[in-house]
């Protein structure tokens, strides 16, 4: 679990910094003492384990410590940042509300029972020695809880995806090859919150490998996203677009910053605007919640984004029952061309293994996935076009 291999690092890379959060340097071997102490202080309140934690949280830093220390007693965990949030998520009785103390003044809500849970508000002396000299806290062994993630999606209705502690290690690290992350990596996040694939899967990405994690949740945290050198960002593209506005008036494109778009269609002009103001370096995905990346490719010309327009030559389609494309206005099921794709990066722990015919490099493949109108999607299986 991840949890274990910040634990390593605390040991072996104390000093190095784990996560910047808002310019504030958070050291790998703070970072274990902070997720410990957390740990040691639900410990003593009878976590349960097996159920569902809802950590209540607008800082992103904190949220992560009490994520980790929760999952490693055992505890599933999600986050909001209101309780309305937590409602509209429908979540099978809740055992705890977890905190901050501050909370109530920050985030304007009542302590109180919840969907029938326990208020865990949590003081900010249980970090009071967190940066004094000590040994680096050890793991130890027990049962591991998962963490939930959520999104609309295009339905304007909560998908949630669980991703459970089981197998998360070879997941963390097969996500951390196929992105080119290693223990040099300096990762910018900004704000993305651990509910979404970003916020969730890169920075456990990164600390796999002992590199480092930045998240800004100033107001100005666009104007200042050169300020540590970061030399990856993964983007939706409504992000991407204001991050650009920030940084045309005066470009400085780093070439040696990886920029990856995910989560929605990049554009062309959007392309080119980033690539003039941020980095050339452009990597596009085509991705879904509930997994890795399904493609993924370098950026270099207009072509290179083809695959992704559904005109001229429909990558994109909607086929009836017998494969042909559907007349304006008819229901059927979506058919996507993926012109790139390594099948063994797409698969969840719910989904068998790829046949030896589905390896990388093979023909091109058709992912089908029935899509009735204002429903949602599911496994349809795979063919070869």
């Amino acid at each position: 679990m991840i949890v274990e291999r910040i634990y390593g690092f605390a040991a072996t890379q104390p000093d190095k910094s784990a996560l910047i959060h808002n310019g504030i340097d958070i050291s790998y071997a703070v970072f274990a003492r902070g997720i410990e102490s957390a740990r040691a202080y639900f410990a003593g309140k009878t976590p349960p384990v097996g159920r569902t934690a809802i950590i209540l949280c607008g800082d992103l830093a904190d949220a992560w410590i009490y994520l980790l220390s929760l999952r490693v007693l055992g505890v599933d965990t999600v986050c909001v940042t209101s309780l309305d949030q937590a409602s509209d998520l429908a979540l099978k009785a809740p055992a705890w509300i977890v905190a901050p103390q501050r909370a109530p003044t920050v985030l304007g809500f009542t302590p109180g029972p919840f969907l029938g849970a326990e208020m865990i508000l949590v003081p900010d002396s249980v970090f009071a020695n967190v940066r004094a000299p000590a040994p680096p806290p050890t793991a130890s062994a027990g049962p591991r809880g998962g963490h939930i993630l959520y999104s609309s999606g295009t339905t304007g209705h909560y998908k949630k995806v669980y991703c459970p502690s089981a197998h998360e290690g070879e997941q963390i690290a097969r996500n951390a090859r196929y992105r080119g992350i290693d223990q040099t990596s300096v990762s910018h996040a900004l704000n993305y919150a651990h509910w979404t694939g970003v916020g969730f899967k890169h920075p456990s990405a990164v600390w796999w490998h002992g590199g480092t994690v930045i998240i800004d949740q100033r107001e100005d945290r666009f104007a200042r996203f050169f300020e540590r050198g970061p030399s990856r960002v993964v983007l939706s593209p409504s992000v991407a677009r204001t991050l650009v506005e920030a940084h045309e008036a005066a470009p400085r494109p780093d070439p040696a910053l990886s920029v990856d778009v995910a989560g929605g269609f990049l554009s062309w002009e959007l392309c080119q605007r980033l690539g003039r103001t941020i980095s050339p370096r452009i990597n596009v995905a085509y991705a879904a919640t509930e997994t890795s990346n399904i493609a993924m490719a370098d950026v270099t010309g207009r072509d290179d984004l083809s695959w992704m327009t559904p005109a001229p030559d429909r990558e994109v389609e909607i086929i009836d029952a017998a494969g042909a494309p559907c007349a304006v206005g008819e229901s059927g099921e979506i058919r996507i061309r993926l012109l790139a794709c390594d099948p063994t990066i797409i698969w969840t722990t719910r989904r068998p293994r790829p046949p030896a015919s589905a390896a990388a490099g093979s023909t091109p493949a058709i992912w089908r996935c029935a899509a009735p109108m204002g429903g949602s999607a599911s496994w349809a299986g795979r063919r070869t076009c």
